[in-house]
Parts: structure tokens; C-alpha cells; sequence
């Protein structure tokens, strides 16, 4: 017998073997038996009003810091500090060669001494001509009298009025003789002052407690006025720099505290206070630089990324718990329950998040039911039965 006709004999026979068996089936219905309503939290969607907080990035930085500069010229003989070395205040960093300092100095000492004798000779010319002219000023005193009664000559009298006044003006160049000389003694007292200030800056110090972050400089080198030598930081504390841009800026004010999260250090959260405002925005970012301290900690650092929590107006909305958000590629939808008490799977969109909450935008509205948090085996159109 060929293949098809055995192939067709088969068919036939299967199909008058499922005819004469079991009940029959009307066309287009299937037998099914009825599901059972799942059971499962539910809650009504209405408007609660939440904290709401913008997050600011920010950079830790310590409270001062500063670069060590020279005041003088010279060859740097020894360094006391390294990097991340803790010094206090006073404490000995660097010594420049003072041998140049100290030979200045030796000068305007000198210089100072030789002032000092000239003002002792000219202050001995101004004692004797200041004795001079009270003799010539007596005598000539004298002399009026004695013309009054004719009892000296016109000779004599004109004689001892030249002495008198030569004797005046030989006190008065005297007196500006010593009056400059007095002069060059305060020059060279300040010349000397000025050496020995020098002197010490030969020896560089530490301005404050704190810690040593750059070195700059090595033994041998040639310091100059102005050149930088060593980065330093003081130890008082620390503050956060953060950017708020225009419209946000009016969140916050002077003294105010706010959390500081540092990420870093295992999200550490530290209470901040709003030290500095500055008036200026930024024309690039159109954002304002905001200065906060925060209290010491051993693991905070210069440079370490920094979050600041500015607290903003609360707003009311409709907020869910995130486990009733189901997220399907980019999609995010919620099963909502309709008034037959059936899941209905709608699309929502979210907002913000606030602890184990997020904000829904849109796709939910006020007074509606809503699962809170979804069996795995839930699907769109099945029977729920709610549950407080």
C-alpha cells in the first residue's frame, strides 16, 4: 500500500477515536473551572505631604590653609617637615643661610654707632653754643643799660649787639646740626630694627597647628621673596564648598544646619553649619558657592567628595511604596485594583524618592486602590481580595 494511504487511513482513525470519547465540547467555548481571588496587601491612593531636600555636591577642604613663602633671598639649609607631617604653632619648618642677614645686619649696627657719635659731637657744639649765646645775650643786656646812662660807648655797644646776635645764630645752626644728626640715629635705629626683623625670617615657622600637605623647596635650593616653600593646613576643622545654583539659593541662610553626607567614609552623616554665603553667582554655571563647617572627624581629608541635604518646602502628592512599582525594561507600571476587584496593570510615571517611597506623576489618581506590593504570580484581569 503506498505511504499517503497509509498516512490518511491513520488520520481517520485518530479523529473517530476522540469523537466517541469524553463529553462533548460546543465550538468556540473552552472548559475551565473558576480561579480563586488572590489575596494581597492593598491601599487607596491620597496626597500626603513629604519632606522635600535638593542634594548639593560639594568638595571637603580644611578651614585654613595656606602656602609658607620666603621674605628674604637665600640658600635653604636645612627642611624640618615633610609631607603629612603634624607641626604647632611655632614650630621650626625650614632655616635659610643667614650669613648674608647677619652681615646686613653688622652694618646698620655699625652704621647705628657712628649716628650715635655724631649726635653726641653735635649736641656738645649745641650745648657750647647755647652757652655762648646766654653770655652774649647777658652782656648785651648789660650794655643797653650802660647806653641808657651814657656810661659806654656807641663803639662798644655795637660791638657787643654784633657778638649777640652772631652768638644766635651760631645756636641756631647748632641746634639743626644736632636735629639732623638726631635723624640719622632714628634712620639707622630703624635700618637695625629692619636687620634683626630679617634675621628672624631667616628662621621659618610654623603660623599655626596643623599638618604639612606640599614641599615645594629641597636643601640647596635659592629661596626668593614671594617663592613658595611649603602647603599647610591648620587642624581646627574642616569645611564643605558646595555649588547651589540661582534658583535654590534662597533655600538656605547664615547659621543654618544641614546634614553632610560623606560617601567615602561609609556615608558618613555630619550636622554642617552655613558659614559663608558668597553674594556673586558664577556667569559660567549661574550657581553660588556656599561655604559650610563641619566638625572634625579623623577620617575627613582635603579633596574628598562631599553631599550636602538642603532641605527645600514641603510639597503634597501622591506617594507609594517603591515595592508596588513594577519596572519592565523602560517601562514602570503598578497593578491597580478597579471597581470589579480585578488587577489592572497600568503605566505610571515616577518622581522623586523619599526613603522606601517614590512620587507618582501620573498614571495614578486620588482615591484609587493599589497593591502594594505585587505576588509573583499576579497578572492583568485576575480577582483580588485586599487586604489591610
Amino acid at each position: 500500500m503506498p505511504r499517503h494511504c497509509r498516512i490518511i487511513i491513520y488520520i481517520l482513525s485518530v479523529m473517530l477515536y476522540l469523537t466517541g470519547c469524553g463529553e462533548k465540547i460546543q465550538p468556540g467555548y473552552q472548559a475551565t473551572s473558576p480561579a480563586e481571588p488572590i489575596r494581597t496587601p492593598v491601599a487607596q491612593a491620597d496626597p500626603t505631604v513629604h519632606p522635600v531636600a535638593f542634594e548639593a555636591v560639594g568638595t571637603v577642604r580644611a578651614r585654613t590653609m595656606g602656602i609658607i613663602s620666603s621674605k628674604l633671598m637665600g640658600t635653604v639649609s636645612a627642611i624640618h617637615v615633610r609631607e603629612g607631617d603634624k607641626v604647632r604653632s611655632g614650630q621650626l619648618l625650614i632655616e635659610i643661610d643667614a650669613r648674608m642677614v647677619w652681615a646686613q645686619r653688622q652694618q646698620a649696627e655699625a652704621a647705628l654707632a657712628e649716628a650715635r657719635n655724631r649726635l653726641d659731637a653735635a649736641l656738645s657744639g649745641r650745648n657750647a653754643a647755647q652757652s655762648g649765646a646766654e653770655l652774649a645775650r647777658a652782656t648785651y643786656g648789660r650794655y643797653v643799660k650802660l647806653m641808657k646812662t651814657d656810661s659806654a660807648s656807641q663803639q662798644e655797644f655795637d660791638e657787643i649787639h654784633a657778638r649777640h646776635r652772631q652768638a644766635e645764630a651760631g645756636l641756631i645752626q647748632a641746634q639743626a646740626v644736632a636735629d639732623a644728626a638726631l635723624q640719622r640715629v632714628k634712620q639707622a635705629e630703624a635700618a637695625v630694627s629692619a636687620a634683626r626683623v630679617t634675621d628672624g625670617d631667616s628662621r621659618i615657622l610654623a603660623p599655626y597647628d596643623g599638618f604639612i600637605t606640599a614641599k615645594h623647596i629641597e636643601p640647596g635650593n635659592m629661596a626668593t621673596p614671594g617663592s613658595p616653600l611649603l602647603g599647610i593646613e591648620s587642624s581646627d576643622g574642616y569645611r564643605v564648598d558646595i555649588l547651589l545654583p540661582e534658583n535654590r539659593i534662597g533655600s538656605i541662610s547664615p547659621n543654618q544646619t544641614i546634614p553632610v553626607q560623606i560617601p567615602s567614609l561609609d556615608n558618613l552623616i555630619l550636622t554642617g553649619t552655613v558659614d559663608t554665603i558668597v553674594p556673586a553667582a558664577d556667569a559660567r554655571s549661574r550657581s553660588f558657592e556656599v561655604q559650610v563647617l563641619v566638625p572634625a572627624h579623623s577620617g575627613l581629608a582635603s579633596g574628598l567628595f562631599a553631599r550636602a541635604i538642603i532641605p527645600l518646602t514641603p510639597v503634597e502628592g501622591l506617594w507609594v511604596p517603591q515595592s508596588a512599582l513594577i519596572v519592565q525594561g523602560q517601562l514602570t507600571g503598578m497593578y491597580q485594583v478597579d471597581a470589579d476587584k480585578k488587577a489592572r496593570f497600568r503605566l505610571v510615571r515616577t518622581g522623586r524618592i523619599s526613603g522606601a517611597e517614590v512620587e507618582i506623576l501620573s498614571g495614578l489618581t486620588k482615591g484609587v486602590v493599589y497593591i502594594k506590593n505585587p505576588p509573583p504570580n499576579l497578572s492583568d484581569g485576575m480577582t483580588v481580595e485586599g487586604v489591610s
